[in-house]
């Protein structure tokens, strides 16, 4: 279906900028500060997975499964008038199958937690996700987590699921992520940095070369 592809196009246009693509217990991560456009950067990419067939696992920590089924359909709906799709109704009704979002309260997520419930709806046969997007760390939430990052790329391994994540960073930890050190538990890591009307899309690693891509402040779609 021609619709189809066209949604997958923002997703192709950046893994087509990865140096590899990004393996079974592979981590993608999204860092910027507040309000920058993680979750809409992530979650247009998770369209553009859903339209290929692949089951998405959101997983938000803080928000409402509501808000973040809004951040859907109002990217959903950018992404139709952007491309002139037809028949959105029933296109958002198919992919939407292959997506599940889950929430949790700050105080209430560990990845023990997280891997436990998706056994348990695993168990079930209802879904089987083969990208699991965990939007709403904070730096100083993820500093400690080495062994719980290690196990999560294990465990992500054994089930060939991706892992794609959202930190939100202060500029004085985005300047620090910067060094290998701390990007050496991720594949891929990319920052978001308001520049004027533009957000620009900064490769930090995993990727063949300098990318120019940017999000539209308005539509929040990547250009």
């Amino acid at each position: 279906m021609k619709e189809r592809q066209l949604l997958q196009n923002w997703l192709a246009a950046l893994e087509a900028e990865f140096s590899a693509p990004l393996p079974s217990g592979g981590i993608l991560v999204v860092r910027s500060s507040a309000g920058v456009g993680k979750t809409a950067f992530l979650v247009q990419l998770a369209i553009g997975a859903m339209a290929r067939d692949e089951k998405v696992l959101h997983i938000n920590i803080g928000e409402a499964i509501d808000k973040v089924d809004l951040w859907y359909k109002e990217l959903f709906k950018n992404i139709s008038t952007s491309q002139k799709l037809g028949n959105i109704d029933r296109l958002w009704e198919t992919i939407a199958r292959n997506r599940l979002i889950m929430t949790f309260k700050p105080d209430t997520f560990s990845f023990t937690r997280l891997w436990e419930r998706i056994r348990d709806v695993a168990v079930s046969g209802t879904f089987e996700p083969q990208i699991i997007i965990i939007d709403g760390f904070k730096a100083t939430d993820i500093e400690n987590m080495d062994s719980d990052l290690q196990k999560a790329k294990s465990n992500a391994r054994a089930n060939h699921t991706r892992i794609w994540l959202s930190i939100n960073s202060d500029e004085k930890n985005l300047i620090k992520n910067t060094d290998n050190d701390d990007n050496k538990n991720y594949e891929v890591v990319i920052q978001l940095r308001q520049d004027g009307n533009r957000v620009l899309v900064i490769p930090q690693k995993g990727f063949s070369k300098d990318t120019c891509l940017s999000l539209d402040p308005v539509t929040m779609l990547l250009e």
